[in-house]
């Protein structure tokens, strides 16, 4: 199927859609296992050498505004901000907050201690106070 075409029927599709479920079955018609997208990137199999990367840039493409589209309109239909009960997947390959991240290894923080304890610049003066940078 040629990608203009797919593209047009996409945003149609998505446009008549109405509420939450219309969505669903959008997003399942092009990016499915048997979807129309999906379809067309199985198509590299079939296509020549020199042609896989412009089939293959061109799928991710359409696939990017599929997910961009059906965004935009679920945003518009209402979405998940209403819902209290809905919480936004969690993306495993991003780093954990620094809360979340554990603690600094013991070897670690028994040489911050001792820089700490033994650096001059740490220790107190004659008033109490703590004198930088002697």
């Amino acid at each position: 199927m040629d990608p203009r075409a797919i593209e047009s029927a996409l945003g149609a599709d998505v446009e008549n859609a109405q509420n939450a479920q219309d969505l669903e079955a959008v997003r399942l018609r092009y990016l499915g296992r048997k979807g129309l997208i999906t379809a067309y990137l199985h198509g590299i199999k079939d296509a020549e050498p020199a042609e896989r990367p412009r089939i293959g840039a061109e799928a991710n493409r359409l696939k990017l505004m599929c997910e961009a589209l059906l965004d935009a309109r679920a945003q518009a239909l209402g979405g998940a901000e209403g819902n209290e009960h809905y919480q936004p997947p969690v993306d495993g390959a991003l780093p954990a907050t620094p809360a979340l991240a554990g603690r600094r290894h013991i070897i670690a923080q028994t040489f911050r201690r001792i820089r700490f304890d033994h650096h001059p610049a740490y220790h107190e003066g004659d008033e109490g106070q703590v004198q930088a940078g002697q």
